[in-house]
């Protein structure tokens, strides 16, 4: 289990008294759900949610775990007051990181299991009765689950970015950018390997969309299948630009656009006097790119 935290949920008696407490210190609610409400802060989600939703969801409406139900029994009962989340990359990682909290003495209050949102989850106690949740959305490029898991993680990403920068003043004058194709497969192996060199995951993908960012607040780069059915064709005069922190990821990142069968629009190395390091290509449905730093100017 790597050591962070997702998601804070607090359980609460009355939700539309809670929201109005919070939103009256200054804080902002995110667009979701009926029924719960969520808050953006740096680095991870704090949420209101009905205790007896959430004592349903963690599997304790009825009663504490016991070691019949996997794992040691805490030394103090479980309570639907608050509970820590966790999430992981895979719905895989979630029957793991269970069994690794069961061995290290915690008890199971419920088995990984699909939920009804399209994610899978779990729940365990720590030998003090404190909750936590493991959540994982991602099921794999093919499954409309995974799909469908994934379009949800993202809008919560993209609502987060909103709920971050977007009061008066710190609006982000790009959230994300979109670059057309016509064979969407193919551009998603070329981006989940060149991406993946500066720390992008995909974030949110659809049958006909697939975008990923590097869950840093900073802009999404996406790919798409055109919304009016015709052929994706290349914008002369448009790019999009990947900025990395050192000349070195700009060499790498560059070499690694080359070596995946993208065209040389203009080798890795500094442009002008001004500090502005850059490299220049094309992906393999013809669109530019540049991915690019600032050193010092000479």
């Amino acid at each position: 289990m790597e050591q962070r935290l997702s998601l804070v949920t607090l359980g609460v008696e009355d939700l539309g008294r809670a929201r109005k407490f919070y939103e009256s210190l200054g804080w902002r609610a995110l667009a979701g759900p009926e029924g719960v409400v969520f808050f953006q802060l740096p680095g991870l989600v704090f949420a209101l949610w009905s205790r007896a939703a959430l004592a349903e969801d963690a599997g304790l409406a009825d009663a504490a775990p016991s070691k019949a139900s996997g794992g040691g029994a805490p030394e103090a009962r479980p309570n639907a007051t608050i509970a820590l989340a966790h999430n992981v990359r895979e719905r895989g990682e979630v029957a793991a990181v269970l069994a690794e909290a069961r061995e290290a003495g915690a008890a199971i209050l419920k088995d990984a299991a699909d939920t009804f949102w399209g994610g899978h989850s779990g729940y365990f106690a720590d030998p003090d009765g404190h909750v936590w949740k493991l959540r994982g959305t991602r099921t794999g490029p093919s499954t409309t689950t995974g799909r469908r898991a994934r379009a949800a993680d993202g809008r919560a990403r993209l609502l987060g970015l909103a709920a971050r920068f977007g009061k008066k003043g710190e609006t982000r004058m790009i959230g994300y950018v979109t670059l057309g194709t016509n064979d969407l497969k193919r551009a998603a192996k070329f981006y989940d390997a060149l991406l993946g060199e500066i720390g992008g995951k995909r974030m949110m993908e659809s049958e006909k969309f697939i975008a990923w960012d590097r869950g840093d607040g900073a802009a999404g780069l996406g790919v798409t299948l055109p919304f009016d059915g015709k052929a994706a064709t290349v914008g002369n005069g448009v790019m999009a630009a990947l900025m990395v922190d050192a000349p070195e990821k700009v060499d790498r990142v560059y070499k690694k656009a080359i070596a995946l069968g993208g065209k040389d629009e203009g080798p890795a190395g500094p442009r002008g006097d001004s500090g502005f390091y850059a490299g220049y290509f094309r992906d393999l449905d013809g669109n530019k790119l540049n991915v690019f730093c600032m050193t010092a100017a000479t």
